[in-house]
């Protein structure tokens, strides 16, 4: 196998990973996770290890915790503590926390009893611990709950969007779900990073922009009416199938006779509907069960392994 190869997307399977082009490194583990960054997670008999697939011989040390590497960092809980951990396996330094998450854009969540804040790849605390809700920093923005509403800090810890929602969800091309809650009525729509709505709250259900478009519905679960929308919120598809999921790696899967398929951005059927339980693509594959067999399938539909 090439340093290439190694670099790429691995794959969780039974026993080890596969990559995209069907190579296999297996191991006697009974959990593992996908890659990240040159390295991947498995759990055996109750703890943490993780492996460098330019080196699958190598097996880390265990712990009782642990994130994936995400820039060269992870949170690490040995011995009852938690550590800033790099690649090396070099403690940072210690963090006094009940539980860590992973580094995204340079910063990870620690949680102190029920509240939240954030550290550094330093482990220095740079946001403090005060928020009863947080969520990974995503485009330089984090979701977080204080006063009983959700709000939207930046990396300096200022507000960005007062916390004046029932619900956010992460941005995604620049823009944020939200959600207000009147009366047990619940409306969605978008914001900008500044806070801006830059689609009225009156849908009863939305999802994150991808590939400029969102999937947005009207009515409850049982009787859904479905579109996809632009960013002035335009609608570009009603969508015909009994349910469907947002795009992902320019693939959404839909729902018809009972079975799942997969359409392009141009709302073409390119994998017809023939699985049992699907997921989204992701780094060219996804993984779906037919006939009660777990698979990998690539974006035509090919099964890569099963």
């Amino acid at each position: 196998m090439s340093l290439s190869t190694f670099s790429a997307q691995w794959f969780p399977v039974p026993d080890g990973w596969i990559s995209k082009s069907g190579e296999l490194i297996k191991k006697n583990i009974d959990t593992s996770f996908y890659s990240s960054q040159g390295y991947a997670r498995f759990k055996k008999e109750g703890l943490f290890q993780f492996v460098k697939l330019n080196n699958p011989d190598y097996v880390s040390e265990k712990y009782e915790a642990l994130t994936d590497f995400n820039e060269g960092y992870a949170m690490a809980k040995q011995n009852g503590k938690w550590w800033v951990m790099d690649t090396a396996e070099q403690k940072i330094k210690e963090i006094a926390c009940h539980y860590a998450y992973r580094f995204q854009e340079g910063l990870a969540r620690i949680q102190l009893g029920n509240r939240f804040g954030f550290i550094d790849t330093k482990g220095e605390l740079v946001i403090p611990v005060k928020y009863y809700g947080a969520h990974d920093f995503s485009e330089g923005r984090a979701r977080v709950y204080l006063n009983d509403n959700w709000g939207v800090i930046n990396k300096q810890g200022q507000w960005v969007v007062k916390p004046i929602y029932n619900y956010i969800w992460d941005y995604s091309e620049d823009v944020a779900c939200v959600m207000k809650s009147d009366k047990g009525k619940e409306t969605w729509g978008y914001i900008n990073k500044d806070g801006v709505t830059t689609i009225d709250l009156k849908f009863d259900y939305v999802f994150p922009f991808s590939s400029g478009m969102a999937l947005v519905r009207s009515g409850d679960y049982f009787n859904n009416d479905l579109k996809f929308i632009d960013k002035e919120g335009k609608i570009i598809y009603d969508v015909p199938y009994v349910d469907i999921f947002p795009f992902s790696d320019g693939l959404a899967c839909f729902y018809q006779n009972e079975k799942w398929g997969y359409i392009n951005e141009k709302f073409e059927v390119v994998i017809e509907p023939r699985f049992d339980h699907p997921s989204d693509f992701k780094m060219g594959l996804a993984q779906v069960y037919m006939d009660g067999k777990l698979m990998y399938i690539d974006q035509d539909g090919n099964v890569l392994w099963e």
